[in-house]
């Protein structure tokens, strides 16, 4: 599979799940995106910025690019090791935090303080956010899945093989996988529907 094809999945992926009403309003676009060959290009570029700046994934050991961006008044410096999917942002419980899916992990920050609270490495590809609600935030990743209760500490985990597709169903999520059967995981408890 090529990479166009691998982006479209992502993408048709994406508005499949964000139809869920809740998770639309949790989800905070990121705002003057601008990619860097380096990371002293992205850093100077954020120097005026640098009390309002919070770093994310910058211990990638191999990074494929260098982001900046803007998330209301929090300008955040991606290392990426990978271009695709971009990072995704939610406006976490307590109000003065954020969750940010990027690279294998999620990262929490707290707006006042621009720091990673919490950093959950899972250790395969991020690919988007499929549920948020008072308590928890759920996201999915290459192999797998899992919930950040509101501390910003592991709720659940689900493991699984590598995701071919996937598609939310009310509070559960259909996954499915190139060798096995698909299964269903419930959202509110990361339980297996048989």
């Amino acid at each position: 599979m090529g990479r166009q094809e691998t982006d479209y999945l992502l993408v048709s992926r994406r508005r499949r799940v964000t139809e869920n009403l809740q998770l639309q309003e949790a989800l905070v676009e990121l705002e003057l995106v601008k990619w860097w060959d380096s990371k002293r290009e992205a850093e100077d570029s954020l120097r005026p910025h640098w009390k309002l700046a919070a770093a994310i994934g910058s211990e990638a050991e191999y990074p494929a690019a260098w982001m900046t961006c803007k998330v209301r008044n929090i300008f955040l410096l991606f290392c990426l090791t990978r271009r695709r999917p971009l990072p995704q942002v939610i406006q976490a419980t307590p109000i003065s935090s954020l969750v940010v899916g990027a690279n294998t992990a999620l990262y929490r920050i707290d707006i006042d303080s621009r720091e990673v609270t919490v950093a959950t490495e899972f250790g395969t590809p991020f690919y988007e956010f499929v549920d948020a609600r008072e308590t928890s935030v759920t996201a999915i990743f290459e192999t797998g899945l899992v919930s950040l209760g509101p501390d910003g500490h592991v709720a659940w985990r689900v493991d699984t093989d590598l995701v071919t597709d996937y598609a939310r169903e009310g509070d559960t999520l259909r996954l499915h996988f190139s060798d096995d059967q698909p299964i269903t995981i419930d959202l509110r408890s990361g339980y297996r529907i048989p």
